[in-house]
């Protein structure tokens, strides 16, 4: 039978509903959630080309996050045929077309809780180490030392890459993600292009993001990420760049290997800042400001991701509805490992009015906090009239301190999800509204 008959053949069959099924519970089996397959053509020309490719949310979640999980227009991949009549399978370039990821922080959690009971396979090679010692440490706020995931031993250095192969790419165009947490969306970035260099030769690319979001407000645009690949690692190292009205550099790195490792590192350098342009409400500032955060892990194992921030602030200022509020100093830390994120510390102190809180979720995508908040008498009443749900009040009690109330405000289950109680015995609301009624937006 010839070539071309065979080529024809073959296309036919991928265009049936049975193949077409088939794939996608291949690629179900293979990455753990539900995946629907559109179309699947294979030219000589124009490569392997998967169209319409669904990944759907996990059941628990349909409900509260309607997009799929992974929602793609046209995969195209075009083999390098010389390697492929010897038996090797590889890409000379990858073109993704209009990729869209709607991620829940609940998903993640509950792919570490399904990961936690199984232990990792051994990695080929170690993770890309953690890159602090590359990127300059915001003064008074100690880098992180986030430990190497486990099960992670290094291996004899991977060969120096054939020149004469050159370098494969990964094409994006038109990308979009979105976080969400709880049926409220978190960050969201749009406009995503570029080429990504994955194998071959050293080389160097930039990646474009059009805008930047967080919670709803746009924190950056035209930003411009550079890359550079040395197999067998893609790094970025930023510089700094622009986000919102703070200077923030990026150092980044990625293993194309076995488990994918990585590592990230975010730093906030000290500065004033002025968030009024995204959080128009509440008008926070601060005189003074500095974060970190760091992260590493095997992207295929979340179990073994780590990752540690801190933020401290002082001369904070913010709006309330009516009430213009002035804090000392503010800080908060955060912890990833085992599966479980936890806040064990947040606060923000003033003479008026004082936030103290943590909390944390679990690896089965559960929550729990508390935020106690302490005011004056005159502020309580002014929440509570704003607070107020129907017949149901928030639940302010006095201090033995004089002049000042508390209100415990708790993350915890309901009926229709999770929300915030307000007070103990107070109404259980939605975290979104709660910031709506208080900020006044």
């Amino acid at each position: 039978m010839s070539p071309f008959l065979l080529l024809v053949l073959a296309n036919v069959l991928l265009a049936t509903p049975w193949a077409r099924g088939y794939l996608g519970r291949k690629l179900s089996d293979r990455i753990g959630v539900e995946t629907v397959v559109g179309q699947v053509t294979c030219t000589p020309w124009g490569g392997l080309a998967v169209s319409d490719l669904r990944c759907l949310q996990p059941p628990p979640l349909r409900e509260s996050l309607k997009a799929p999980l992974l929602e793609v227009r046209e995969i195209r991949a075009y083999p390098q045929w010389n390697r492929l009549l010897h038996g090797e399978i590889a890409a000379s370039s990858v073109r993704i077309e209009r990729p869209r990821l709607a991620l829940s922080l609940e998903m993640a959690a509950s792919m570490v809780s399904a990961a936690a009971s199984t232990s990792p396979p051994p990695v080929v090679v170690a993770p890309p180490p953690v890159i602090a010692a590359e990127a300059p440490a915001a003064s008074g706020i100690a880098p992180p030392q986030a430990a190497a995931p486990p099960n992670t031993t290094p291996a004899t250095p991977p060969p120096a890459p054939d020149a004469s192969i050159g370098t494969a790419w990964i094409e994006i165009v038109d990308g979009e993600g979105e976080l969400w947490l709880s049926g409220v969306r978190l960050a969201s970035l749009h406009g995503g292009e570029g080429k990504i260099p994955f194998s071959g030769a050293p080389a160097f690319s930039k990646f474009q993001l059009r805008e930047l979001e967080l919670l709803g407000r746009n924190l950056g645009h035209d930003l411009a990420l550079p890359l550079s690949w040395r197999a067998p690692e893609l790094r970025c190292n930023t510089g700094e760049v622009q986000l919102a009205d703070l200077q923030v550099k990026l150092s980044a790195a990625v293993g194309v290997m076995p488990g994918v490792p990585f590592a990230v590192d975010i730093v906030v350098p000290k500065q004033e800042a002025h968030g009024d342009r995204w959080l128009e409400h509440i008008k926070p500032a601060a005189g003074q400001f500095e974060a970190r955060l760091q992260g590493v892990g095997l992207m295929r194992h979340p179990s073994t991701w780590q990752g540690l921030a801190a933020a401290t602030a002082g001369t904070v200022t913010m709006q309330l509805g009516e009430q213009a509020m002035a804090f000392d100093e503010g800080r908060a830390s955060m912890v990833l490992q085992g599966g479980v994120l936890q806040c064990p510390d947040v606060r923000l102190t003033g003479e008026r009015a004082s936030f103290l809180g943590n909390g944390q979720l679990r690896s089965d995508g559960q929550g729990t906090g508390v935020l106690r908040v302490v005011v004056p008498p005159d502020t309580a009443a002014a929440w509570t009239q704003r607070l107020t749900i129907g017949d149901r009040a928030p639940v302010f009690a006095p201090l033995e301190t004089p002049d000042r109330m508390f209100i415990d405000l708790r993350w915890v289950p309901y009926l229709g999800g999770q929300g915030i109680e307000l007070g103990a015995g107070g109404p259980i609301v939605p975290a979104g509204e709660v910031f709506k009624l208080l900020s006044g937006g």
